[in-house]
C-alpha cells in the first residue's frame, strides 16, 4: 500500500534470462484475470468504467490548510471513454442547439405562479398577463401574418421566432440563434391537453383555440372529437360501419 492508500500492483520475480512469449506486444503490464461466470464479466465492465471513488469531506472544528491544487490532481479522475475523447481531440462538451419549452394548456388555463404575500393589485396584474402564453402569442402571429406563416408548425417556430419575455411576442430573429422547439410533455391521464398536443404536432398555423378544433369545415367541442375527425386516433367506428353495412345486404 501506497501513502494514499491506494495499492502498488508488483510483477512477479522471474529468474533473469527468462523470455515470456509475446510479453513485449503491448509495451506495458497486463493484468489478465478468468471470467468463469456472466457476473464477472459484468463486474470487470463495471469497475473499468465507473467513476472515481474518491471524494471530499469536511471536519468542521479545528480549522485545516487544505491545499486545492493537491486534492484536485489528487481526486481527479478521468474514465476511458474520456481519455479516448481528449486523445482523438474531440470536444467533450458542447452544445449546438438551445432548446425552447413550448407550453401547452387550454383555453384560459395557463399556469401561473404567485407568492404567498401577493397583493391584490399583484393578482389582478398576474391574472390579466396569464392568457399571455407562448402558445397564445403563436395564434396572434399566425393571425396577424398569415402567408407567411401558412406552413409553420408549433414546435418550429422557434427556429424563425424568438419569444419576447416582456411581452410575450414571437419576434424575428435580426441574428439567427440555432433553436428546437420542445413540446412540453402531457399525459394521457389529462385528456383534453394530450389531444390538443397531438394536434399541435399536426395543424399548420393554428390561429385560435377554436380553429384548432375545426376538421373540414366543423366546429367540434373537444380536441378528442377533432382527433378522431382529422384521423390521428384510431377507434372502432370503421368496424361498425362496416358491419352495419354488411347488414343492410
Amino acid at each position: 500500500m501506497v501513502e494514499d492508500k491506494y495499492p502498488a500492483y508488483m510483477r512477479r520475480l522471474r529468474s533473469e534470462g527468462t523470455l515470456i512469449h509475446k510479453g513485449k506486444m503491448y509495451n506495458c503490464h497486463i493484468n489478465v484475470q478468468v471470467c468463469a461466470t456472466n457476473k464477472a464479466v459484468k463486474y470487470i465492465y463495471k469497475y473499468v468504467y465507473k467513476g472515481s471513488d474518491m471524494t471530499t469531506i469536511t471536519i468542521e472544528g479545528e480549522e485545516i490548510q487544505a491545499n486545492e491544487i493537491l486534492q484536485y490532481m489528487t481526486g481527479r479522475y478521468i474514465s476511458p471513454v474520456e481519455a479516448c475523447m481528449r486523445l482523438f481531440s474531440f470536444p467533450t462538451q458542447g452544445s449546438s442547439h438551445s432548446v425552447v419549452n413550448l407550453p401547452i394548456h387550454l383555453e384560459s388555463m395557463s399556469m401561473v405562479t404567485y407568492r404567498d404575500q401577493a397583493t391584490t393589485p399583484q393578482l389582478q396584474n398576474l391574472i390579466r398577463r396569464g392568457d399571455r402564453t407562448k402558445l397564445t402569442a403563436l395564434f396572434k402571429l399566425c393571425a396577424r401574418y398569415p402567408e407567411g406563416t401558412a406552413n409553420l408548425l408549433y414546435k418550429d417556430v422557434p427556429k424563425k421566432y424568438r419569444c419576447d419575455d416582456h411581452t410575450k411576442r414571437w419576434k424575428l430573429y435580426k441574428k439567427y440563434v440555432a433553436s428546437l422547439g420542445r413540446l412540453v410533455h402531457v399525459s394521457p391521464q389529462d385528456p383534453e391537453r394530450f389531444y390538443l398536443r397531438i394536434l399541435l404536432c399536426h395543424r399548420r398555423s393554428p390561429k385560435s383555440f377554436e380553429d384548432i378544433r375545426t376538421v373540414n369545415g366543423v366546429v367540434h367541442e373537444t380536441f378528442h372529437d377533432a382527433a378522431l375527425a382529422a384521423r390521428y386516433l384510431e377507434n372502432d367506428r370503421e368496424w361498425e360501419e362496416c358491419l352495419a353495412e354488411a347488414v343492410s345486404f
